[in-house]
């Protein structure tokens, strides 16, 4: 699965309220995709992040964060 499969699954996962099933009762105002790379991110990938959060954040209260983790 490709980093924009699953930024798309994610998103779609958070456009349908499907979320609602498992915090019945809990307000959800906004929702976070944290992805964890091994390495560091390449250019491509880095923009595609920058693109894709301003692509939701003009129709979801969706952000997107990333970390490198730790090389031990």
């Amino acid at each position: 699965m490709t980093l924009q499969e699953k930024v798309n699954a994610y998103a779609a996962f958070f456009e349908n309220k499907e979320y609602d099933a498992m915090y019945k009762g809990y307000p959800i105002e906004y929702g976070v995709i944290d992805i964890q790379f091994k390495f560091e991110p390449t250019e491509k990938a880095l923009a595609f992040i920058e693109e894709a959060e301003k692509q939701l954040e003009s129709r979801l209260p969706l952000n997107i964060e990333y970390h490198v983790m730790d090389k031990e």
